[in-house]
This record gives C-alpha cells, sequence and structure tokens, in this order.
C-alpha cells in the first residue's frame, strides 16, 4: 500500500512542529511534503515582502497540490497557512488553531479582516486543533 502524503503548512523550524511531523513519518508511516513563507518578517521592508510573497503563494500551493497529489493538508495558523490552505481545495484539512495570536493585536485595524479570514478558513476546515 502506498505511503499516505501529508502536506504541511507552516513553520518547519518551530519544535512543536518538528515533533509533529516525525512522530506522523515514525508512527504513521507518512511522507511529509513542507511548505512555508520564505522571507522573515523581521523588518519593515521585508513585511512588505512578505505580503507579496503571500499573495502570490496560492499558485505556489496548487503547484504542489497537482506535483504530488496529497491525501491531506495540516496547516498552522488559521489566518495565514490556514486561510492558503482552505483556498487551495486540499480535503480533508487540519487547521492548527495557535489560539488568540491568530488574531492578535484585537485593537489593530487590521482584526475585522483576520476575523473574516478566520472564519472562511474555519467553514473549510474538516478538523481544528487547538
Amino acid at each position: 500500500m502506498p505511503r499516505k502524503k501529508i502536506l504541511f503548512l507552516g513553520e518547519t523550524y518551530r519544535q512543536d512542529a518538528i515533533t509533529w511531523m516525525n512522530g506522523l513519518k515514525e508512527f504513521g508511516d507518512f511522507e511529509i511534503i513542507t511548505w512555508e513563507l520564505k522571507t522573515p518578517s523581521n523588518s519593515i521592508l521585508n513585511r512588505i515582502k512578505r505580503i507579496f510573497e503571500y499573495a502570490s503563494s496560492y499558485l505556489e500551493i496548487r503547484k504542489i497540490k497537482q506535483q504530488h497529489s496529497p491525501n491531506m493538508v495540516i496547516a498552522e495558523r488559521t489566518t495565514s497557512y490556514g486561510f492558503l490552505a482552505a483556498l487551495s481545495g486540499i480535503k480533508p484539512l487540519v487547521i492548527a488553531q495557535q489560539g488568540i495570536t491568530d488574531l492578535w493585536p484585537t485593537n489593530s485595524i487590521l482584526f475585522p479582516v483576520k476575523k473574516r479570514i478566520q472564519d472562511y478558513a474555519f467553514k473549510k476546515a474538516n478538523l481544528i486543533h487547538a
């Protein structure tokens, strides 16, 4: 039987993501395909670049979907990778909610936009892991 493929959208350098992916590979015999934004958000210029990278990433994720035919997608954070995963149409979709930080700060002018993005991602998700 061929191995199941999971597309993981999120920051692969984070310890919880590393532990999660290693566990899936070791105990579930899954192939993990990863994708994440490359531009750090450590300066104003990089944040602008990251916005453009984010806006064009939908096409990149669709290309990964066609190349690898993943059996499911796991996306960290609803308002970034979760939203992109919801747009990609890969099912089943699991979103890993990272607490209030997905909508933080609540007094931001972007809060209403982030809330709508989160609502869309949640409606498309098959499972929400918090």
